[in-house]
């Protein structure tokens, strides 16, 4: 890439992205400046594993609650 001295390649593989990614991107920030990539982004997927421990304890727990 223009800043870097490593292949716009070696720096996709690095992101996870195609290359052509790269150049999209290169060009909305030299158009827009930093304006190009306001906002989060996209939101992180929550994993299931996570979730549904808080989804389930409370239901447990109402009825074990119910069993006593």
């Amino acid at each position: 890439m223009k800043e870097s001295d490593r292949p716009a390649r070696e720096i996709a593989l690095e992101l996870g992205v195609r290359r052509n990614q790269l150049y999209k991107w290169a060009e909305q920030l030299e158009d827009k400046g930093e304006a190009a990539f306001k906002g989060k982004g996209r939101p992180k997927k929550i994993e299931s594993c996570f979730v549904l421990p808080h989804i389930l304890k409370p239901t447990a727990q109402s009825v074990i609650a119910s069993l006593k």
